[in-house]
């Protein structure tokens, strides 16, 4: 399930972004507040999972 809403999620940001930088200068980024709504919300259920799923 993780590959079908992560691909398609990818090209829409990267064609939103139109290539103009490097993915690993989002990527640390994106896993930081990934994991940062981790541990602040991990009460709840569905931001608990989306979360997980970044990290």
């Amino acid at each position: 399930m993780g590959t079908n809403i992560g691909a398609p999620l990818m090209d829409i940001v990267l064609g939103n972004l139109g290539l103009k930088f490097s993915l690993s200068s989002i990527a640390l980024p994106m896993i930081g507040i990934a994991g940062f709504a981790f541990l602040i919300f991990s009460r709840y259920g569905k931001i608990k999972n989306i979360s997980r799923a970044f990290v």
